[in-house]
């Protein structure tokens, strides 16, 4: 946590980073990976050490519902998207599922918008692009009527396409997400609660 650099173990990050050894992966029950066009693809990890709250380490809301309604909405994801060597910080809009189709071509979204999935857009105007490596990026958007951040998924997947030697980015920088399932947060706090 509170990492910068993208290389494990990068000496420039020793004065604010924190690693925990993971103690338990709790994976969602029905996962099956590219067999099911990534639906449940996400987990929750158990950390040996706590990690210390800093100005770079920071708490985020979660909302304990899988009904939510996130709307047209705007957010944040953080992550090293490719070829980066720092962390970025990529301003996105996240649409329903009305409203995510006209983002994709037809076959990609027909395969891996499944029934656990958020759409999202991310505004190239920033100057910083989409590229492979920020799978998993936490997906952060500000309530719009208590101000506070939550967190409502994680980067999945979006339709990369090589631009260039070795850079891998979406074409129009549109992503799916995979929604936090409120059920797996249950189960592995009562792991946890059940192991301690």
């Amino acid at each position: 946590m509170g990492k910068y650099y993208n290389k494990y173990k990068d000496r420039r990050d020793e004065v604010t980073v924190q690693y925990s050894k993971v103690s338990h992966i709790e994976i969602q029950p029905d996962y099956r990976g590219e067999i099911q066009n990534l639906r449940s693809d996400i987990a929750i990890l158990k950390v040996q050490s706590p990690f210390a709250i800093s100005h770079l380490v920071q708490p985020v809301c979660f909302t304990g519902s899988d009904n939510f309604n996130l709307g047209p909405s705007s957010g944040v994801i953080t992550g090293w998207s490719e070829p980066s060597d720092v962390v970025k910080e990529l301003e996105v809009s996240y649409y329903n599922a009305k409203d995510c189709n006209v983002h994709f071509n037809n076959d990609f979204f027909e395969k891996y918008f499944t029934n656990d999935k958020i759409c999202g857009k991310h505004n190239i105007e920033q100057g910083i692009a989409l590229c492979a490596g920020i799978s998993g990026a936490g997906m952060v958007y500000k309530h719009p009527e208590t101000g506070r951040f939550f967190i409502y998924g994680v980067v999945t997947i979006s339709d990369i396409e090589r631009e260039g030697p070795g850079k891998l980015c979406s074409k129009n920088n549109s992503f799916l997400g995979t929604k936090l399932n409120f059920k797996l947060i249950c189960t592995s706090i009562t792991y946890n609660m059940r192991t301690q």
